[in-house]
């Protein structure tokens, strides 16, 4: 029988002990801004979900890197970084798929060099300085895994099953402004300040999962084109409708 991970087991947190006082203060910090209460008890990263202690062990590597190696020493990523804090509403907040394109794309970039996003432009941070490729990866596997993980905790922490809807920068400085104001020009229907949805089924994920297998397979030779014609549809069927572009 294989043994089951107890969801509320204390020891399963994505930040490191050392880095939970500035991961509390800068997560309380997102709230506020985002005019959120921190819910009176804490959700467990992985909700409800029985996974198997082993996937469990996989699924906090590659999010503990995500929280403690990326959103974390890079503060314009903070209302992605505050959906990992336990106290923050359920359904209220989603991660941005653009951190998580630029956290895989570092991963598997050269340590030390700059990090380029999907489009090959340079990605800088809230200093406008370059940002540094993490290294550390390089079996594409690691994307399904990181997927995966973050599909539990929207859809089974948060109940984030609809479709990704990014925030609209406009929209929210108004509503930062006069939260009694009306939305942008750009959305007459209604002001879009904060982020809906499931990130892992955005095209832009699993375009730049694809992009990561593509390289790989590619540098393997002609006689790995079948399996990456494989894991393209694989990663086609994992994202459903949101559909993959480099085919």
């Amino acid at each position: 029988m294989p043994r089951f991970h107890k969801q509320y087991a204390e020891d399963k947190q994505v930040w490191k002990d050392s880095k939970w006082g500035l991961f509390r203060q800068r997560c309380l910090a997102q709230l506020t801004r985002m005019n959120l209460v921190p819910s009176p008890e804490p959700i467990p990263i992985f909700g409800t979900s029985l996974l198997e202690d082993k996937t469990v062990g996989s699924y906090m590597g590659k999010l503990r890197g995500f929280v403690n190696d990326f959103l974390l020493p890079n503060p314009q990523y903070d209302d992605s970084l505050v959906l990992f804090y336990p106290y923050t509403p359920k359904s209220s907040v989603t991660c941005s798929a653009l951190a998580i394109s630029h956290f895989t794309l570092s991963k598997f970039g050269t340590r030390g060099q700059p990090l380029k996003d999907f489009h090959d432009n340079p990605v800088l941070d809230n200093q406008g300085n370059p940002m540094l490729c993490l290294g550390g990866w390089k079996d594409p596997d690691n994307c399904f895994q990181l997927r995966s993980a973050l599909r539990q905790v929207h859809v089974k922490a948060h109940d984030l099953v609809t479709d990704y809807t990014d925030l609209c920068e406009a929209c929210f400085l108004l509503h930062e402004d006069d939260p009694t104001s009306g939305p942008c020009d750009s959305h007459p229907q209604f002001k879009r300040t904060r982020r809906l949805g499931n990130p892992s089924n955005t095209s832009l994920v699993a375009d730049t999962h694809a992009l990561i297998y593509q390289t790989y397979y590619h540098d393997k030779g002609g006689d790995q084109v079948w399996l990456f014609a494989l894991v393209l549809a694989r990663a086609k069927r994992a994202v459903g409708h949101g559909g993959v572009l480099l085919l």
